[in-house]
């Protein structure tokens, strides 16, 4: 692809399956947020951050835009990106994958295409959480929002859509990165959990040792 991309950073879920603020988890001596920036600051030209908790970013100096649709999941925050991104396309990565590499993000940029989302996979699995993603999606997750119900069984009403109703509504270009030099097996290792947590730990020590 030559067209410039945005990256957006899904930085806005309440945590609530991991009790305190991911953005501030330390690994390696870095929090969350200062190791996707450290990632992602040589390849963008621009930044942006989704999240409903804005003061979190009080010391640093990039664009923080809240969900234009609150209580709908991480579907909400790809699309406050996409609605406030200055590109057509866009780098979509959640802050709770700390072993997204640079040779992963380059390999998903130069093999995507006019495809709407081109999202990596691994054994079948799709990675929807770190993907390449078009504004043109934009009008389809709000029909999926606007049709959607709350959900009555959790106490705040969350919305009952997921990020897969958008996924299988259309065209996704799959690319299989499983045998690229820059894949592991913990490259897309998601910290939801204080055991999440504690196994990046271990990951991030093993893969030092191995270096």
């Amino acid at each position: 692809m030559n067209e410039p991309v945005t990256a957006i950073v899904l930085a806005g879920g309440r945590s609530s399956r991991m009790g305190k603020n991911k953005l501030f988890l330390e690994l390696e001596g870095m929090k969350f947020i200062d190791r996707v920036i450290h990632l992602l600051y040589p390849i963008f030209n621009e930044i942006i951050f989704i999240s409903n908790t804005p003061e979190d970013f009080s010391n640093y100096q990039f664009k923080v835009y809240r969900d234009l649709f609150p209580f709908y999941g991480p579907l909400a925050g790809i699309h406050s990106g996409l609605v406030h991104s200055t590109t057509e396309y866009n780098f979509v990565i959640s802050i709770d994958m700390p072993f997204i590499s640079v040779g992963l993000i380059n390999f998903l940029i130069e093999n995507s295409n006019d495809t709407p989302v081109t999202l990596p996979v691994v054994q079948n699995k799709l990675q929807p959480l770190c993907g390449i993603y078009g504004k043109v999606v934009i009008s389809r997750i709000e029909t999926l929002f606007k049709k959607s119900s709350v959900n009555s069984t959790i106490p705040d009403g969350k919305i009952n859509v997921r990020l897969f109703d958008l996924l299988n509504s259309i065209e996704i270009k799959q690319v299989d990165v499983e045998d690229k030099k820059f894949y592991h097996q913990h490259l897309f290792h998601n910290v939801n959990t204080i055991e999440d947590y504690y196994k990046a730990v271990e990951i991030a020590g093993k893969l030092k040792a191995n270096d």
